[in-house]
């Protein structure tokens, strides 16, 4: 399910979000050149980038995560929103998300799994998305987690 259209505010909040964390990641202290280095970060064209800081678009939650990623901060932040004053606040699309990986890395990595080994991952899954660590990051975290317990308790035949 999309996300609403972000208001002009939020998308002000989210170009701002965006910049600083590329400008701390880059060493880079102007403007300038700066959307030029957030596209090739982020995988998009500069006129996306342009857009967002013109307030006509906002980047899709995928960019939002692989930026977030990239730049080793939550794409909560990115999301130009303040992050839950408590850690183990889980919103709707949190669990949503750390059930999409689950059920991906699951698949790939204990086929045959038992409940408790699903529960393991689920529950390394949202850890990992309440810690803000991009899509991709925590597939491979998680991928290799799921190994392990493979590797601790295989399935009986």
């Amino acid at each position: 399910m999309p996300r609403r259209k972000p208001t002009d505010e939020e998308k002000r909040r989210m170009w701002a979000a965006i910049s600083q964390a590329a400008m701390d990641y880059h060493n880079h202290h102007q403007e300038r050149g700066l959307g030029v280095l957030i596209a090739d970060d982020a995988g998009v064209k500069p006129q996306s980038v342009s857009e967002w800081k013109s307030l006509v678009t906002a980047p899709s939650d995928k960019v939002l995560m692989r930026l977030a990623s990239k730049y080793g901060v939550s794409a909560t932040k990115l999301a130009g929103e303040e992050p839950p004053a408590h850690g183990d606040l889980a919103t709707d699309e949190a669990l949503r998300l750390a059930g999409e990986l689950t059920s991906t890395v699951t698949k790939a990595a204990l086929p045959e799994g038992s409940v408790e080994q699903f529960s393991a991952v689920m529950e390394k899954a949202h850890e990992l998305v309440m810690q803000g660590k991009g899509e991709d990051e925590a597939y491979g975290i998680l991928f290799r987690f799921a190994l392990g317990i493979r590797d601790q308790d295989p399935p009986s035949k």
